[in-house]
């Protein structure tokens, strides 16, 4: 640097995770738009909005008062609630 200072950035690029999945929480539909996700859960026939976000291969989602991370590995996706 030729400054007092240097910046760095640091991008995280979002796995591509949009797609429906079957999970033990239930059924899961994910719309993707960069790193910002929405979709929808179904368990015990009801049907709960999603929304959340993917960071690199991590993956936030809240639905009413739960919240779950997971991941998407070899075409599956693993919930768990956080």
């Amino acid at each position: 640097c030729e400054s007092s200072y240097c910046r760095v950035l640091h991008w995280v690029v979002p796995q591509k995770v949009a797609g429906t999945y079957r999970v033990t929480q239930g059924q899961v539909t994910l719309k993707q738009e960069f790193q910002m996700l929405t979709g929808s859960i179904a368990r015990d026939g009801a049907v709960q909005p999603l929304t959340g976000r993917v960071r690199g291969t991590e993956i936030e989602l809240a639905a009413g008062d739960k919240k779950y991370l997971g991941r998407l590995s070899g075409g599956k996706l693993t919930l768990r609630e956080g």
